[in-house]
């Protein structure tokens, strides 16, 4: 359990991230031109789970 949120939580930070550390992404997110989102595949259920 402690590893699976562990990795959500780097999940959220990388997307974080990737805002802070690319101007030129994070204003072709602003502009509605792209969305950056990261995932996180659970390898026990096969499940997918998005974060903005």
């Amino acid at each position: 359990m402690f590893v699976d949120l562990r990795v959500r939580e780097n999940v959220k930070i990388d997307v974080a991230n990737i805002r802070m550390k690319s101007p030129l992404l994070r204003d072709m997110e602003d502009a509605g031109e792209i969305k950056i989102i990261g995932a996180y595949y659970d390898m026990d259920n096969g499940e997918v789970t998005f974060f903005e």
